[in-house]
C-alpha cells in the first residue's frame, strides 16, 4: 500500500503527540514503539508512561528507540509512577 504524504504544509509543521502507556507489558514495548516509528508524520513527540510496573526498564526502550534511530520522533519524555495508581 503506497503512502501517502500530507499536502496540507502548515500541518505538517503542527508537533503530534502520542502517549504509549505500559504497566507489565515489556514484551511487547518494542513492537508498539516500532509501529509508531513506522507513523508517516514526521514532527512526534513520544510519552511513555508507567504504572510501576515490576518489568519497566527505561534503558531498554532507550535501546530500542537508538536501534532503529526513528527520523520522526522529535521528543521522548518519561512519565514513571513509584506506585501502581
Amino acid at each position: 500500500m503506497a503512502r501517502r504524504k500530507c499536502e496540507n504544509k502548515s500541518f505538517e509543521k503542527q508537533k503530534f503527540t502520542i502517549v504509549l502507556t505500559n504497566y507489565n507489558n515489556e514484551e511487547y514495548i518494542e513492537e508498539a514503539l516500532v509501529s509508531i516509528f513506522n507513523q508517516t508524520y514526521n514532527n512526534i513527540e513520544l510519552i511513555i508512561t508507567d504504572d510501576a510496573s515490576k518489568n519497566f526498564n527505561k534503558n531498554k526502550i532507550e535501546r530500542i528507540i537508538k536501534k532503529y534511530s526513528p527520523k520522526n520522533i522529535i521528543e521522548t519524555k518519561y512519565v514513571i509512577n513509584d506506585e501502581n495508581i
